[in-house]
């Protein structure tokens, strides 16, 4: 099988370096690097291009002239790449030297796979690890941390416009249909600065060095409990299964599809009638009082009126979630 990393960059002179450095040390290379870089104006073109001389494997620059913004970046990168497996990479990390081996031997030994992630130590803008793992915050959504197969980033793009991140689509599809393994070894270093887009900008740690998983995971929990917010979201994934409703049916009827996604496909046309029964249930009980909501809950929870749609987590956010009427 071969692989590529899809790479975006902006503006990325001051930490690109450690990550092009931290592609060449890697025990297995990729077999190309595909770059798309957003209209930078420093001397990020110049790192590139001098990297593409010496690299010993092909890489590929795309630079844009008008800056279009970091999801339509990594995009155009990821549609970029035609090899079995792609990487998601992002210009201010560093790879350990085992992550594209590890990844790449657990798509190689299991035919069919189509999302694997890898853990991610969470450091500041000097890589110091500041005592917590990607997987203990938010999960594995974070792009970097993930490689996809050609199949599914075929599927999955172009994003819906509703969809806030591009790596947030690809984790929520990939795990609507199950197609996620997520593997508890680190093989990365994810920085935190004063310039990075995703997560929190700087690596925070606590009184005595070292963030607590539970207190930053109780502070999300917070923030998607606002009613308002939480209506934005369940409306937002409401347009996205009816999106990819539409998606599917084009895929089954198309005959070069990857047909290794086949069973998943159909297995998730199956489902989406079920989720989005869910997704009206939680919407009803935005407006709630929260005793008649609490009822409600119970009574989906005790008879798995919705399956496996319907978690406890799930539960526990829409009991938490404050409206007037409560």
């Amino acid at each position: 099988m071969r692989c590529a990393v899809a790479m975006a960059t902006c503006n990325g002179e001051k930490f690109l370096e450690e990550q092009l450095n931290s592609l060449l040390h890697q025990s297995r290379l990729p077999d190309r690097l595909v770059v798309h870089d957003d209209a930078s104006d420093d001397r990020t073109l110049d790192m590139l291009n001098d990297f593409a001389a010496v690299a010993p494997f092909p890489v590929s620059i795309y630079a844009r002239q008008t800056r279009i913004g970091a999801n339509r970046n990594f995009t155009d990168a990821l549609a970029q790449c035609t090899e079995d497996v792609i990487f998601i990479c992002d210009q201010d990390d560093v790879w350990l030297p085992s992550k594209i081996e590890h990844i790449m031997r657990f798509f190689e030994g299991r035919p069919g796979s189509h999302a694997v992630a890898t853990d991610a130590y969470i450091c500041d803008s000097t890589l110091r690890h500041n005592g917590l793992r990607v997987s203990q915050t938010s999960g594995l959504r974070n792009g970097s941390c993930n490689a996809y197969s050609r199949g599914f980033v075929e599927l999955a793009l172009p994003v819906p416009t509703s969809s806030t991140s591009y790596d947030g689509w690809l984790y929520s599809l990939s795990g609507w249909m199950g197609l996620r393994y997520e593997s508890e070894e680190v093989h990365q270093l994810w920085r935190r600065h004063s310039g990075a887009l995703s997560g929190w900008r700087e690596a925070r740690t606590t009184k005595g060095g070292r963030s607590s998983g539970a207190m930053l995971r109780l502070s999300q929990l917070r923030r998607t409990v606002r009613a308002e917010k939480r209506g934005r979201i369940l409306a937002r994934e409401a347009r996205n299964l009816k999106l990819m409703s539409a998606r599917l049916d084009a895929w089954i009827d198309d005959p070069l599809r990857d047909q290794t996604l086949d069973d998943a496909v159909l297995a998730f046309v199956d489902s989406i009638w079920s989720r989005q029964k869910v997704v009206s249930f939680r919407e009803e009980l935005l407006v709630m009082p929260l005793p008649r909501r609490a009822l409600q809950v119970s009574k989906a929870l005790a008879t798995r009126r919705f399956g496996e749609y319907y978690s406890w987590r799930a539960a526990t956010v829409d009991l938490l979630t404050q409206n007037e009427r409560t």
